[in-house]
């Protein structure tokens, strides 16, 4: 039987709250535009930033 997904849709709606380890809490604030992004080389890296970014461990990939 195969495992249901778990639902991350509550990580992108605003409003959403939720609860630290240490007992605060947080809300989720709508998205913002931050307006048009320039990809002179046409090239973009997603990553966890704390784990690649700036080590050049992460192959870039090519966006339409």
């Amino acid at each position: 039987m195969p495992m249901t997904p778990p639902d991350y849709a509550w990580h992108f709606t605003a409003g959403s709250a939720f609860a630290h380890d240490n007992g605060t809490t947080g809300t989720l604030a709508p998205v913002v535009i931050g307006g048009d992004v320039t990809l002179p080389t046409g090239r973009i890296v997603a990553c966890d930033p704390f784990v690649l970014l700036g080590s050049g461990d992460a192959e870039p990939f090519a966006v339409t």
